[in-house]
């Protein structure tokens, strides 16, 4: 008999069962997660011929490409809580089951056939740690069958979808361990840009134009042993132009550090910008924007300490903070595919803080005629009012 290796005492779950590992494949029709008269029928084999009592189960989800990766995390999870429940139900504790859930990475074979997609819908069932229940039965009491090594429970990763179809993977145990006390965010839209407290500009105060920007702020106190990879979907339309690069640091308004070009990887046919950290911190997918006309902002009635400019379609946030109150102001920006808008915190003349937010530029009051807006050429004037909204006709 083939000598098998000792458990370790410093894995997580220990097994009594003579060593032996199985897998069952188990393969879904096109949007389906249903366990159908086959899959039941497979699964009453499993419980039949194996003695559960000490066995740890692995459930690894798979899904096509069809549906992008969002819905295809949705779409495995449902698929492997099918099992989770079965194995649950035949007296499987759950601290013995794990999932590994892939969505539509890691696919077995390409997603280029309709032939192929069938094999890549699939869940496999790996059962470590039992004997077959006729071994079971036959093993005497004061047995001295040496255990198997066990698979490591934390092998494996979590993918977590996040906002505006941005993901990250991490490691499953740390993950779990982790994720009542961690923040992960990803801010790609214009709206999500809006809503967070990042700038786009650069260690000197050059323009630049983001693809995307990632915050972690994990529990205190911790020391990761595996990478977090953060990934940020790259965007056919509105997508910087220009060499993309990872920019990280930031403070005072401002992305201090460009590390290097932006990684890319694909997945499940989507491209991805992508980062590792083990530790909190910020990255700032973005272009530095070149050849930026001037802006002339004027205010009326009251005087500015701050403004933030958002660019929809170019994808930018750029603040400028006033050492003294200003009432006018000159500013170069990218020139606009589309609507800009401002948030602006100022002073009336008695000293009441004024505060605009998200007005847009084709509802603020302008004055001449307006030119295209060319690199190195036009400076508009945009003219500002202390209304609720920021608008005055």
């Amino acid at each position: 008999m083939r000598k098998l290796l000792l458990l370790s005492s410093l894995f997580v779950l220990a097994f009594s069962a003579i060593g032996q590992q199985a897998s069952y494949d188990f393969f879904f029709d096109y949007k389906k997660s249903s366990l159908t008269d086959e899959h039941n029928a497979k699964l009453s084999e499993i419980s039949t011929k194996y003695d559960l009592s000490a066995a740890t189960i692995k459930i690894k989800s798979y899904c096509d490409s069809v549906g992008g990766a969002s819905y295809n995390v949705g779409l495995g999870n449902d698929r492997a809580q099918r099992f989770v429940s079965f194995f649950k139900n035949t007296k499987v504790s759950a601290d013995r089951i794990t999932v590994e859930n892939n969505g539509s990475t890691s696919p077995l074979v390409p997603n280029d056939s309709p032939e192929n997609m069938a094999k890549n819908r699939r869940v496999i069932v790996e059962i470590y740690g039992s004997a077959t229940a006729a071994a079971a039965e036959e093993a005497p009491a004061d047995s001295t069958a040496e255990k198997a090594i066990a698979v490591d429970p934390c092998e494996g990763d979590t993918l977590v979808q996040l906002a505006d179809g941005a993901m990250f993977k991490m490691n499953k145990c740390e993950y779990l361990k982790l994720k009542d006390c961690m923040t992960i965010k990803a801010f790609v839209s214009i709206e999500s840009i809006k809503g967070s407290k990042f700038s786009t500009m650069g260690a000197s105060g050059q323009i630049m134009s983001t693809a995307g920007m990632v915050d972690v702020r994990l529990c205190a106190d911790t020391s990761l042993a595996n990478d977090i990879i953060v990934y940020v979907p790259t965007t056919q339309t509105c997508k910087p132009a220009g060499i993309i690069d990872l920019w990280t640091s930031y403070n005072n308004d401002r992305w201090n550090s460009r590390s290097k070009k932006a990684d890319t990887e694909t997945v499940g046919g989507q491209t991805y910008f992508v980062w590792n950290t083990k530790s909190s911190g910020t990255a700032n997918f973005a272009s530095e924007q070149e050849n930026t006309p001037e802006f002339k902002i004027k205010c009326k009635k009251f005087k500015m300490k701050e403004i933030t400019v958002y660019y929809h379609c170019e994808k930018g946030a750029y603040r400028v903070k006033f050492s003294e109150l200003e009432k006018k102001a000159k500013i170069q920006l990218p020139c606009p595919s589309g609507t800009i808008y401002f948030d602006i915190i100022g002073e009336d003349k008695d000293g009441n803080e004024v505060v605009i937010k998200q007005a847009s530029s084709d509802e603020i009051k302008k004055k001449g005629k307006q030119k295209k807006c060319e690199e190195k050429g036009l400076k508009k004037k945009y003219y500002f009012y202390p209304t609720p909204n920021g608008v005055k006709e």
